[in-house]
């Protein structure tokens, strides 16, 4: 029967590295009987891709069909031209294993000398590449060399979630007195990151602080120093129940390379990364602790705790996390294995270098004197203190140059309501619409955004998958949100192979779910008294306690169309009521 396969699953390319002819012949001698077609495709295909399982996915094969088939017809044969002692094959390691025995081509050689240095230089450059292009999309995307400094971070645990620390802007906050010493971004830089030390470094900080700026910056730092050590970068939502090193192993490594080598990773080159990596010879750049989608930041906390072990070596790791999440805990796993640095809001006179910057970049000078201006209004206070984020401060900029007339807002909510507004203005020139169109997709984002908050209809926090996008919002809105740039592919699934979208920044998934709630029983159920009870939709849901609803609840409380009234119906039912009937260790409060 002719086989339907595609001629590149024959993986023919695996001739090249190794003496088949003779393998085979040897095999052959073994088994008494000639190995047919398909369990010796199979075999070429675990020396190409080192995995029965994707050896299966290629030959549209079930893995049962294929580990059979190998363990059957090649296994045993394999094990006695080998010398090997009977017992359970690793395959991944059978290309190695052939290379000791004398089967190599000289061609195999080449996966032993490969430059990783160059490979992760290279991915680093098309990950920074496809980020700039993403940025674009949404923004103006202008660069500005203005960064936020960085403070270490001592727990003082006496300290520690007393009452008068729920002051608004102490949600995000930690004592003063816990900041021990404070890095200017070159100090951190040359002190923290060019240090010959064995510890971590966590990242923390409140949205849109610019901890992935500061996680790019690392690695920029290390290329441009010409380091003994270079970047490994990847953000944490994409690991979807895998490990971080069966992520970087599986995912990470055969993609670097495909783009530096040009062809698909053979076994041999995965050892001699492992090894590679073991001598310290990079840093292990983690992006998004918070976006990991376990249903309790602990559980993310302890996930990162037990997969940092002895398999990287000397390699230092950096992570970023929100501060809620890092700090949902007495006691943090990671501390001890951590230096912990909290992001520090922009001083006035960085505010005013980054207006400078990204005006004169914009070839506008003048509206950034207009907005510096309005800034320095005695009554501009709250808005003051809140651009000294990195995100509201560029989301500003990026609406000043539209109008310079715009009126300061006084809230965050109310930023980003006017950021939404000129968004829509600013993309009319390639994808014009209309108010009613607007107001259907702001809604369709809403409900997009609350479902992948509640990890519902197959969406994973921040990570969203193609199909369960379109079944939330509908296939003309996706495609709309797509075209404007209000989702952006950040990912393909290596299971489905569907693409995985998600928001332009996490916050804006936040305002959306926000602008989506009009009544305060979604966050709190009104008849709440001595027991959980379902709110008006029928769940039992109390989404004010829940870490990731956090950030939308505050933006909830910032817009300006909620009556006071409502607002205030909600915190006097907050402080009300009887609460102890529910565990509230679990909603980290």
């Amino acid at each position: 029967m002719p086989s339907t396969l595609q001629t590149d699953d024959n993986f023919d390319e695996v001739e090249k590295r190794f003496d088949l002819k003779r393998l085979k012949r040897d095999l052959e001698k073994k088994s008494l009987h000639s190995i047919t077609d398909a369990p010796w495709r199979y075999f070429k295909g675990v020396l190409c891709v080192g995995d029965p399982e994707k050896v299966a996915k290629r030959c549209f094969k079930s893995s049962g069909n294929v580990r059979d088939s190998l363990n059957k017809y090649v296994k045993p044969y394999l094990l006695e031209v080998l010398n090997l002692p009977e017992q359970r094959i690793v395959w991944g390691r059978v290309a190695e294993w052939l290379q000791d025995a004398g089967y190599g081509n000289l061609d195999q050689k080449l996966s032993l000398s490969v430059n990783w240095h160059q490979v992760c230089r290279q991915m680093w450059n098309q990950q920074k590449e496809k980020q700039r292009i993403r940025r674009q999309a949404t923004a103006k995307g202008f660069e500005v060399n203005v960064y936020v400094g960085l403070g270490l971070v001592q727990r003082d645990y006496q300290q520690r979630r007393r009452g008068n620390e729920h002051e608004r802007s102490q949600i995000y906050g930690l004592a003063e007195e816990v900041i021990i010493e404070r890095y200017p971004h070159d100090e951190f830089l040359t002190k923290v990151i060019d240090a010959d030390s064995k510890k971590h470094v966590a990242i923390i900080g409140e949205p849109g602080a610019g901890k992935t700026t500061l996680l790019a910056a690392i690695a920029d730092h290390l290329l441009k120093q010409n380091s003994d050590k270079v970047p490994i970068c990847f953000a944490l939502a994409g690991l979807q129940q895998r490990t971080i090193q069966s992520y970087l192993i599986d995912v990470w490594l055969p993609e670097a390379f495909r783009l530096t080598m040009r062809r698909e990773i053979e076994s041999s080159a995965q050892e001699s990364f492992r090894a590679w990596m073991a001598q310290g010879e990079a840093w292990l750049l983690l992006d998004g602790v918070d976006e990991m989608g376990e249903a309790h930041p602990a559980s993310a906390l302890h996930q990162i705790r037990t997969q940092i072990t002895d398999w990287l070596g000397q390699v230092r790791v950096a992570v970023t996390c929100r501060l809620n999440v890092w700090d949902a805990q007495l006691i943090n796993p990671l501390e001890g294995i951590f230096d912990v640095f909290k992001t520090q809001d922009f001083e006035p006179e960085q505010v005013s270098d980054f207006i400078q910057q990204w005006f004169s970049h914009s070839r506008k000078p003048e509206r950034g004197e207009i907005l510096q201006a309005k800034l320095s209004e005695p009554q501009r206070e709250r808005i003051r203190e809140l651009v000294r984020n990195p995100l509201r401060l560029s989301l500003l900029c990026d609406v000043f140059y539209t109008n310079p007339d715009a009126e300061l807002p006084s809230t965050k909510a109310g930023l980003y309501e006017q950021f939404v507004r000129y968004f829509y203005e600013w993309k009319s020139e390639q994808h014009r619409t209309t108010e009613p169109q607007r107001e259907h997709l702001n809604a369709a984002l809403g409900k997009l955004a609350i479902a992948g908050l509640d990890d519902k209809e197959g969406l994973h926090r921040f990570r969203l998958p193609e199909k369960a996008v379109c079944k939330v919002m509908g296939n003309d809105e996706f495609e709309l949100a797509e075209k404007l740039g209000w989702l952006n592919i950040v990912d393909q699934d290596s299971d489905s192979a569907q693409s995985v979208y998600a928001f332009f920044h996490p916050t804006f998934q936040e305002y959306f779910a926000a602008l989506a709630i009009n009544n305060w029983d979604d966050f709190l159920p009104r008849n709440h008294e001595n027991r959980p009870i379902k709110n008006r939709i029928g769940e039992i849901k109390y989404r004010i306690f829940e870490t990731q609803w956090k950030e939308s609840l505050l933006l909830w409380i910032g817009r300006s169309d909620v009556a006071d009234q409502e607002k205030e119906k909600l915190i006097e039912k907050l402080i009300e009521s009887d609460y102890s009937c529910l565990d509230l260790h679990k909603y980290n409060f």
